[in-house]
């Protein structure tokens, strides 16, 4: 970490090297379109043909589908609370040892704080939303009572 130019008291951290960086960037790329093929060619037909033959089992089955949803964002959503949690405890953002992208300073303090609750923020509510999509088969197939 070196200071900024015009700023005596700002530290930077600094990105890697354009190899690395571009290296890294493609294996991230790689990944997702290899999730996303298998989402598009194994997972999503299989939870079409796994719906299609429930018949009178459509609400449990669909409970089934939802479920794995919900607990996917809720595990996003913890995910996101440690790493705000990460940031708060440590007083600094980004987080040590995090990766960046371009050379970015260093926040200490009041402004680092403010991004840990967001981040902690932003995963309680993801988790608010798994719980609302777990509740979907309940709401989508209600008895008319």
């Amino acid at each position: 970490m070196e200071t900024a130019p015009g700023d005596p008291g700002t530290e930077i951290i600094h990105a890697p090297p354009r190899a690395r960086l571009v290296r890294q960037l493609a294996l991230t790329v790689v990944a997702t379109a290899a999730a996303a093929a298998v989402m598009a060619f194994a997972v999503l037909p299989w939870i079409r043909g796994y719906l299609k033959g429930a018949g009178e089992n459509l609400p449990e089955r669909a409970m089934h589908v939802f479920l794995a949803l919900a607990l996917c964002v809720a595990a996003s959503g913890v995910g996101t609370i440690a790493y705000g949690i990460l940031a708060w405890r440590g007083g600094r953002w980004p987080v040590t040892g995090a990766f960046v992208l371009r050379d970015t300073p260093l926040l200490r303090g009041r402004a680092a704080r403010l991004r840990a609750i967001l981040m902690i923020l932003f995963g309680l509510g993801q988790i608010a939303v798994a719980a609302y999509v777990a509740m979907v088969p309940r709401l989508l197939f209600a008895s008319g009572t």
